[in-house]
This record gives structure tokens, sequence and C-alpha cells, in this order.
């Protein structure tokens, strides 16, 4: 609970400086998840500031960011379905609470992708007379209200239909009947309280470009299988082992360290003054014999590489699946498909994911 707003990039900084982020990422993990799941309310500050922190890591760290999510996911996921073998709301809603508000912040940090969001909230809101179930769907919306807003806007009107068709059927406590209201009420002026920018200015620390956005959803993680959910969860990373490489692989983090700081930065600033010292002569001279090099040289063999474990293909069908579903109309599905980026060749890719989209379909 040391960082804030006011000292995040100087935490950052230290993490990347002083802490083996790859040897390291289950503890981290673990940390920023023990963290999230304490959120007193969707507004906690050490909240935002934590997925901050993700989304920078994220940013040069990939796998780093996505077992981070993975886990979240999971810990929803066994919360949600303990509750619901035992058919009551035992479960504790607080440590829920947290683990959904964090996710929201992922989100609108670009780490996790938004059809995460509906995939949780169509999860919360099956069950009308669920009291912590409604709360938190709302807790959820609240995050995440600008951030859907803006890229799905339909999605986000039927998640506040199914809110007001809640408030109708009247099952619910009397103080949630009354949140609602207010929910609906702010969420009718775009000017209003519900659609904050998020994340704050201050913790918008990276950029558009650089931001590494997961696909990872709700239908990845199967907590009724231990073999899969170990895959997501990777709760080995946590505990120590002994490691026969050990030297190679801390060289191999110091090189991505330098890489990630900068810190070869002066040494090519160097190297490159130096190098615009040389005279126009010498230039034309290297100039001339590269191109008798050239001619004169053998020809270069080139090895084409083919990849034949398909992920191109698993991705594209990742796409497909994504787009369809998160989309609420089809009208803004066929737009969004429309602009996909298709490979020739694989067209027919888009015809069998609609049939499989539609198939799955109750």
């Amino acid at each position: 609970n040391r960082w804030n707003i006011d000292n995040v990039r100087d935490c950052v900084l230290f993490l990347f400086q002083n802490v083996n982020l790859i040897r390291g990422r289950g503890l981290l993990a673990r940390s920023i998840l023990t963290q999230a799941a304490a959120a007193s309310s969707s507004d906690d500050k050490l909240t935002q500031v934590a997925a901050a922190v993700v989304a920078v890591i994220n940013s040069k760290l990939p796998e780093v960011g996505e077992l981070i999510l993975a886990r979240a996911l999971s810990d929803f996921k066994q919360q949600y379905y303990r509750s619901k073998r035992r058919n009551n709301n035992s479960y504790n809603s607080k440590t829920t609470k947290g683990c959904i508000v964090f996710l929201g912040h992922l989100i609108n940090q670009a780490v996790a992708h938004e059809i995460v969001a509906l995939q949780i909230l169509e999860l919360l809101l099956q069950d009308d007379s669920n009291n912590n179930n409604i709360e938190i769907a709302m807790d959820l919306v609240r995050v995440c209200a600008s951030k859907l807003q803006e890229t799905s806007p339909n999605g986000l009107r039927a998640v506040l239909e199914r809110f007001r068709h809640v408030l109708h059927q009247g099952e619910v406590s009397d103080k949630l009947q009354y949140a609602i209201e207010d929910l609906l009420v702010s969420s009718s002026s775009t000017s209003s309280l519900f659609y904050i920018k998020h994340p704050i200015l201050d913790l918008d620390l990276v950029e558009e470009e650089d931001q590494i956005t997961h696909e990872t959803g709700l239908d990845d993680i199967d907590n009724n299988s231990s073999e899969e959910l170990a895959v997501g969860r990777q709760d080995t990373l946590d505990t120590f082992t002994f490691d026969e490489h050990y030297k190679e692989n801390e060289q191999l983090w110091s090189k991505i360290r330098a890489e990630i700081l900068g810190e070869g930065d002066e040494d090519d600033e160097t190297d490159e003054d130096a190098q615009s010292s040389n005279s126009s002569q010498d230039l034309e001279e290297a100039e001339e014999k590269q191109m008798a090099l050239v001619e004169t040289g053998p020809e270069k063999k080139t090895v084409v590489i083919q990849d034949l474990s398909e992920q191109d293909l698993i991705h594209l069908r990742r796409t497909i699946y994504l787009t369809i579903m998160s989309s609420a109309s089809f009208e803004e599905c066929a737009h969004k498909l429309a602009s996909l980026n298709i490979p020739m060749g694989r067209e027919n890719e888009l015809v069998n994911m609609l049939i499989e989209c539609c198939s799955q379909e109750r």
C-alpha cells in the first residue's frame, strides 16, 4: 500500500530496476490481487493505481499482464460458482467486489478486452433476486461505463435495460432498488458523473499505440477442470524452484531490463557522434566497397519459414468470435465484421465462426 497517484511512476521504475519481474511474476500477481481484493469501493484509489502499474508492466512484459488478468478472472469465477453450488449468498461479497472493481480498471487501462465486462455482467444479472450479484454488477458498470460507452454503446444500453427489468421485478431489497434508480437516472445524461473518463489523467501512463490488450475471457478459464485452471493461473510460480540456469536467466533479464529502461542509449549516442565525424570521402569509399561486394559476392539464399502451428488461424477465429459476441445488434456486428482485415483465403473462417456462434446460442 505504499504506492499512490503521486509516486506511481517511481514505483514502476523501482520494480523494473530491483525486481526480476519474469522470475517473480507469480508473487507480483498475488500481491496485486490481494490488495485489489481489499478495495472498499468502486472509487478506491489504490486499485486504480494497481491497474495503472499493471498496464505499464503489460506494455513491456505482456506475459505478466496476461497472468494477472487470468488470475483475476479465475478468482471471480471461483467465488461465483462456489456460491452457485451452495445455492446461497454466503460467498465473500467484499472480496468479489474488489476483484470486479480491479477487473474494471484493467478494462479501462486496455489490459483486458471490453468483452470481459459484458460477459461478467451477463453472468451476474441472470438472477433477478440475488442482491449481492446485482450490487457487484452495479459497481462494475460504474467503473466501466465510460469505456463501454466508447467501445460498445449498444452493449451498455442492453445492460441498463436489464437493470431496469430487475427494478420492475421488485425482487431485490428496497435499498438496492433506490440504488438502481439512481444508476439509471445518472446514466440518462452523458455529462453526469456516471460517464467519468477512466483512467484519470495522472494514471494514464501508457500511450495508446503501446497498449497491449489481452483477449482472455471467462470462457478461456474453466474452474471445473483443475488442469486447465492450473494452466491459466500458473500457481507453481508462487513457490520456489531450483533454477539450474540461474546465471543465464539473470543475464537475460539484465538485457531485457536495459532495453526497457534504455540504459544503452548513451553508448549509442556516443557511437553516432563518432561516426558522424567521418569525412564524406570515407563514406563514398565505403559505399563503393559495399557495391562491389554486392556485385561480386555470392547470392544469399532466403529461407522461408512456415508456421505450422496455425497460431494466425487461431487468432483470427478468436478475433471474429469476440467481435460477434461483443456486438449488441446485427447492424453493429455486420459493421465490425466488414472492417476486419481478413487475409486472402481465410474468408471461409468468417462463415464457420458465424455458424458456430449461432449454434451456441440458446
